[in-house]
């Protein structure tokens, strides 16, 4: 595979990590950097792999699958996060600590990732490194995993609220988009 195919393909899947992460950095939780991006790096490290290994029949079934829970997961997560002022501030907190927990970021990770089981399908279907497409892959997602957490970070200490909701609204948006084919 090409140098500039796997870069976009990297960014392209980053791009879910990046949207959490802000909404996860505009919830306080910026300084579970270390813990996110462990895990999100893991799971998009091992997502594709497992995509590869797996093959054409389980694509199928999985294809259906993938096309709704991502952007499901996108968007309740966006509502959950625009609507978390409304809840006051010790609950939003609570939550957001409870989604960052080991448990929270493995089930929030693998949702994200599900879809990249179709795309490691499809990469395995020709020749690919499966290891450093799977590297390059997970070092996208730690990189926007950080970069979201810390950007959240830094509007929520501006505009608190406003960043909030602006994060959660995002996410509401790139589930859409993803949803309708368009990300």
């Amino acid at each position: 595979m090409p140098v500039a195919k796997l870069l976009a393909l990297a960014v392209a899947i980053g791009a879910n990590n990046l949207a959490a992460s802000l909404a996860l950095g505009a919830l306080g939780q910026a300084r579970r950097w270390p813990r996110v991006a462990v895990v999100f790096g893991a799971m998009e490290f091992t997502v594709p792999l497992v995509g590869i290994w797996l093959g054409r029949q389980a694509a199928r079934w999985l294809g259906t699958m993938a096309a709704w829970l991502g952007p499901a997961l996108l968007i309740g997560m966006g509502v959950w996060v625009a609507t978390s002022p409304l809840r006051g501030r010790a609950a939003a907190k609570r939550e957001a600590r409870q989604v960052t927990t080991w448990g929270g970021l493995v089930a929030l990770s693998f949702g994200l990732a599900i879809d990249n089981v179709v795309v490691g399908f499809s990469l395995g279907l020709g020749e690919v490194d499966a290891l450093l497409t799977a590297g390059v892959i997970a070092m996208a997602a730690v990189v926007f995993s950080v970069a979201g957490l810390h950007l959240g970070r830094a509007s929520r200490r501006a505009w608190e609220t406003a960043a909030t909701v602006g994060a959660g609204v995002t996410l509401v948006a790139i589930g859409v988009a993803v949803a309708l084919g368009v990300l």
